[in-house]
């Protein structure tokens, strides 16, 4: 990889350095089915997106249904020849479980209250939650091979949810999109690669239907996928939990960007690659006969010209995917 430095005194002596810092969600939303929070009351059922038609159950499982309702309407569940009832507590929740089911299906679920609810096309089986960083976010459509994965993924019995991102201080009663699909190459493509080929060999060398659900968001730490009770425990992060809950996480992410941006932007005015209207270095790259040559990735310590502070300039030729090509790109260099 070529490399080329745009250096000032300023730079050098450190004065456009930033003294703030970013501060990073302390928890995302993740999967924690058994935490539900007061809200105001329904005037009809309602249901989480994880419960919805073209799901799968735990088969060999106790099966747990929830949702939320008017304070004291009576519910009631229908399911694989089963019926049970409950009622919705003062702050209009309410769950039941019903008795578990061997791997089959398609079952249709009923839930009945002042209003109806019937899902459809339900099976039971193993369900999956897969989660993780940016290596298990990289969906199927830039996996080896794609377009033949991608052509072939025709399998009723695997089911895919994709839960969105989404960031909060506290547990929330619901993930904020998603919903149940078959595996199929219209639906395939942006989900999780690891996920979906994991899937696909239990359910060849299982033969039981299979439910994935993907919950993942690049670059997050595992302190962000841990309860805050859990977290509680250790002396380090007692009181961050605590400050956590008082923030608006989405202002303090907005805010930490928009920092970023200014602090970036602060080098402009002596960056020899854009300075020079009409002759900016992203748009007519210079001779790189001149620019050193480096390997990529390495520490910093053996390569002399990148001991001091600055902005620097790298060119690298790259091979990209047809998948890729009609997409808007952004190349990062990551620590």
């Amino acid at each position: 990889m070529n490399i080329q430095k745009s250096l000032s005194s300023n730079l050098k002596e450190n004065k456009c350095k930033p003294n703030h810092f970013v501060l990073a969600p302390q928890f995302v939303l993740s999967l924690m089915l058994t935490v539900i929070i007061s809200f105001n009351a329904h005037a009809e059922i309602v249901l989480p997106k994880l419960l919805g038609s073209n799901m799968v159950l735990q088969r060999n499982q106790p099966i747990n249904i929830w949702g939320w309702a008017k304070p004291g309407e009576k519910v009631t569940v229908a399911f694989a020849n089963q019926s049970v009832k409950t009622l919705a507590n003062k702050k209009g929740e309410w769950n039941l479980q019903l008795k578990s089911i061997s791997e089959g299906g398609p079952y249709t679920m009923t839930i009945k209250g002042e209003n109806t609810i019937s899902l459809d096309n339900i099976l039971m089986g193993d369900v999956w939650v897969c989660s993780g960083q940016s290596n298990m976010n990289w969906p199927v459509k830039l996996s080896d091979n794609a377009e033949d994965e991608i052509k072939n993924a025709n399998y009723l019995n695997i089911r895919l949810f994709d839960v969105a991102d989404d960031y909060s201080a506290l547990p929330k009663k619901d993930v904020e999109r998603g919903e149940w699909m078959v595996c199929t190459p219209e639906n395939i493509p942006d989900f999780s690669a690891v996920a979906y080929y994991y899937g696909r060999n239990l359910h060849d060398s299982l033969q039981v239907p299979i439910g994935l659900i993907s919950s993942t968001d690049g670059g997050t730490s595992v302190e962000t996928w841990t309860s805050g009770p859990a977290l509680s425990k250790y002396e380090h992060y007692a009181p961050i939990v605590e400050d956590v809950k008082t923030l608006d996480i989405k202002n303090e992410i907005a805010l930490g960007d928009s920092l970023v941006r200014e602090w970036a932007k602060s080098f402009d005015p002596f960056d020899l690659g854009i300075k020079a209207p009409g002759k900016e270095w992203y748009k007519t790259p210079p001779d790189d006969n001149e620019w050193v040559m480096i390997e990529i990735p390495q520490g910093k310590v053996s390569t002399p010209m990148l001991d001091n502070d600055g902005v620097y300039w790298f060119q690298k030729k790259s091979v990209l995917w047809k998948a890729l090509m009609a997409m808007m790109l952004c190349f990062r260099l990551v620590q």
